[in-house]
């Protein structure tokens, strides 16, 4: 499942039992953000925007900086059932 301590910055509330030999890593929430310069949660969402993306006809043939630069310029909207999104000429 998600990991709410890495993605939200929480304190770990669970822990992880190595059965065989491991080599372990571990990252504080506030490095991974200046590492990333963003929270992971961002990042992770903007991943999955960008390979919905890359399966549209439209945005097939943008570079992966285009197509970078297309999702940071996304703004999340919401719209209640029935509420008109597009209307005829729009800009």
């Amino acid at each position: 499942g998600e990991q709410p301590e890495l993605l939200e910055g929480v304190n770990m509330s669970s822990y992880a039992v190595a059965l065989t030999h491991v080599r372990m890593h571990r990252i504080t929430y506030s490095n991974a953000i200046a590492s990333l310069g963003e929270p992971i949660a961002s990042v992770i969402r903007m991943n999955e925007i960008k390979k919905v993306l890359t399966d549209i006809f439209l945005f097939k043939n943008l570079t992966e900086e285009q197509i970078d630069r297309v999702v940071r310029r996304l703004e999340r909207c919401h719209f209640a059932a029935g509420e008109g999104i597009l209307k005829k000429d729009d800009p």
